[in-house]
């Protein structure tokens, strides 16, 4: 028998996380629900507020991500945009959609060394460190700045965002640049320690996934 310890039904009513969804109902925002649904808890106004932030900051992608292009070339082939989707949401890996796990990772075996050390040993490996350099941003990724920014009004820079930076900064990095990515990898860990929490963003990154495609019907 399926057991699930998010939601049940008793009677006519339904129960997530220990409350009545009618109750949830117009009193919760999505992400405060999202919060809700994963950690078992409602989530502070800051914690709200920074998840809202990387929300946003993930939303879209434009065209060129492989998820995109998977999910347009199949729907190109009459497939229906249910199909279409499944496409692309089976086109996130390691090299696209999966550096947040990566860096999750690397902060959880690495955090006790310094930034030097880190950099040091990922290129004597031939290496290359998650969640760093972008095609499209050469000095700095504006999201990135803006999220740790928020991290910093809000309390979440804590000893994970500030790795990150002294990593960036490092001079064998070669200007690695902080994307997008690790930036929320490590203002998520401000907020939680469990590094399972990252599925929070599957159903924000997946969004352009889903608009994208439907703007191929319009």
């Amino acid at each position: 028998m399926w057991r699930t310890a998010i939601s049940t039904h008793i009677g006519t009513k339904a129960l997530v996380r220990g409350y009545e969804l009618e109750e949830l109902i117009g009193n919760l925002t999505f992400t405060e629900a999202i919060y809700l649904v994963l950690k078992g808890e409602l989530p502070t106004e800051k914690e709200r507020k920074m998840l809202d932030v990387m929300f946003v900051a993930t939303i879209e992608h434009s065209i060129a991500p492989p998820s995109i292009i998977a999910a347009r070339a199949v729907i190109s082939g009459g497939n229906s945009l249910n199909v279409g989707v499944g496409a692309g949401i089976l086109a996130f890996g390691s090299a696209h959609g999966g550096a947040l796990e990566d860096i999750m990772k690397l902060l959880q075996e690495n955090i006790d060394k310094t930034a030097d050390k880190i950099v040091k040993e990922y290129l004597s490996q031939g290496k290359r460190i998650p969640g760093f350099g972008h095609r499209f941003f050469k000095d700095f990724d504006p999201r990135a700045k803006k999220i740790l920014s928020f991290a910093k009004e809000l309390g979440f820079y804590g000893k994970y965002c500030k790795l990150a930076e002294d990593m960036d900064r490092d001079p064998l990095s070669y200007n690695a640049l902080i994307t997008r990515t690790i930036a929320i990898a490590y203002a998520l860990k401000g907020i939680t320690e469990e590094a399972e929490h990252v599925g929070v963003f599957l159903p924000n990154s997946t969004s352009s996934v889903k608009i994208d495609p439907i703007s191929y019907f319009s």
